[in-house]
């Protein structure tokens, strides 16, 4: 499914308002590993309501730990508003306003313009973590194995990209392989996806992801998200801690 200064400040800022309560907080965190099992970055996601709307904040943290990147998302439906900031270079991308008047935006790093261009909703649009909510709302028909279609949105390009995703039953999960619908998808290795049937929990994640390598590529990695690391009844302020952590210039070697 980006600076060392808070960016895409309309956002956190909105959110560690003490004005504004924050309730039922949960965390659970994910490991990302390259193809020899090398620990590349944490992902801490914070699951919580604010003013009755549902929320979403990851933070990533380099091997030791220090936070380097940020991602807030407001909603639960396939087209979330977004906001991702990577402390490294000042990378940032997201999706903001409301109704008619929403934006995609980018930027490739810090000191480099902001694009932006108006995008709509709908349909079978799908905005970054929206993508859990597509899943669920296509439950059905993926266990059954058909096919689903999905426009995803990728703000470096500010355009969507038609994708296909197949799902695939295997005992108690829920096996999904999703790539472009278009005909050279084929040549393009797919990202697989693994969801429990019982409570739908996506448990793990293998393609290419959000983060980046040293030299701007976004790197292929696999992400175990294991269930049991759920935690209920998360404290407001380590929420705030997290929203307002300064993000490190770069990871420890």
């Amino acid at each position: 499914m980006r600076m060392a200064i808070l960016a895409g400040g309309w956002v956190t800022a909105a959110l560690v308002c003490p004005a504004m309560a924050v309730a039922s907080v949960q965390q659970y965190q994910g490991d990302a590993t390259d193809a020899q099992g090398r620990v590349l970055y944490h992902e801490v996601h914070y699951l919580y309501q604010q003013a009755g709307a549902a929320r979403r904040l990851v933070l990533y943290r380099c091997p030791d730990g220090k936070p380097f990147a940020r991602k807030t998302v407001a909603g639960d439906g396939a087209t979330p508003n977004f906001a991702f900031v990577d402390g490294r270079d000042g990378y940032e991308e997201g999706v903001k306003g409301a109704g008619a008047q929403r934006q995609v935006y980018w930027r490739e790093g810090s000191g480099k313009p902001i694009k932006r261009k108006p995008v709509q909703a709908g349909g079978s649009k799908v905005f970054d973590a929206g993508f859990d909510a597509m899943v669920r709302r296509h439950w059905t028909p993926l266990i059954a194995g058909k096919a689903i279609k999905a426009d995803f949105l990728i703000p470096s390009h500010l355009r969507t990209l038609g994708l296909s995703l197949q799902g695939q039953r295997d005992g108690d999960v829920l096996r999904l392989q999703m790539r472009p619908s278009a005909w050279y998808g084929f040549a393009v290795p797919p990202i697989r996806l693994v969801y429990s049937i019982g409570d739908q929990w996506m448990s793990r994640f293998s393609g290419v992801g959000t983060i980046r390598d040293g030299v701007g590529r976004h790197r292929a990695v696999q992400i175990h998200f294991p269930r049991q690391a759920l935690q209920a009844g998360v404290h407001a302020d380590e929420l705030t801690r997290a929203l307002a952590a300064p993000l490190v210039g770069r990871c420890a070697a």
